[in-house]
């Protein structure tokens, strides 16, 4: 019988790191005089070199330097662990699943940032390690092979529209998406489940 996984997006889901994300990139934009004309809020989901793209095409590489400096610098004051993330892992793990880590974040920032919080999933699929990132569900398909898990028996749960896409879009039926991002209408329109926290997550599953 093939596994089951439980893949999780990582920043806003697994923890708390929007806020040092930003802060790190105004940080590197500053430093290179490149001035911010587009809201944070529309970078949710893009990879990181997709984000360098969009703030600074002409400085990309600098831009990217920079930008890992500072929240490498930043982050262990500014990221936590989600509220009931260790013990929705610690059950999942019991329950026999293997745990997939799929991000848009590049992988050196991933583990830095799982790091952090003591976390160390089976599988972890960066935006910098596949041609397609999220919300194709490419990335999703890779952790689920690696994994030689079956999508059905699987779970997901993310926070943005791209994690809803990928992660439907790769034949898991259970997913769970935080509340905040994506309109509730959408998600159950995709056969997801608006949640309110991980703590939710665990009693749904329970």
């Amino acid at each position: 019988m093939r596994n089951r996984a439980a893949v999780f997006d990582l920043d806003d889901t697994l923890l708390l790191s929007e806020e040092a994300h930003r802060i790190a990139w105004e940080m590197a934009c500053r430093d290179l005089g490149i001035p911010i004309e587009v809201d944070f809020s529309s970078l949710i989901g893009k990879t990181t070199e997709q984000v360098a793209e969009i703030l600074g095409t002409s400085k990309k590489d600098e831009l990217l330097r920079l930008k890992q400096h500072y929240y490498m610098r930043i982050a262990p004051g500014m990221v936590s662990p989600s509220p009931c993330v260790r013990e929705l892992i610690s059950q999942l793990e019991a329950k026999g699943y293997k745990i997939a880590v799929v991000t848009s974040s590049s992988r050196s920032t991933a583990e830095f940032s799982l790091s952090i919080i003591g976390l160390r999933p089976h599988v972890l699929v960066t935006g910098d390690s596949v041609l397609r990132p999220k919300p194709d569900p490419y990335p999703v398909e890779v952790a689920l092979r690696q994994l030689d898990a079956e999508a059905g028996l699987s779970i997901g749960v993310g926070d943005s529209k791209p994690d809803l896409k990928a992660f439907t879009g790769a034949g898991i039926k259970r997913v769970f998406i935080l509340r905040g991002k994506v309109d509730e209408v959408e998600v159950k329109k995709l056969g997801g489940f608006p949640v309110d926290s991980l703590c939710e997550v665990i009693q749904r599953l329970s």
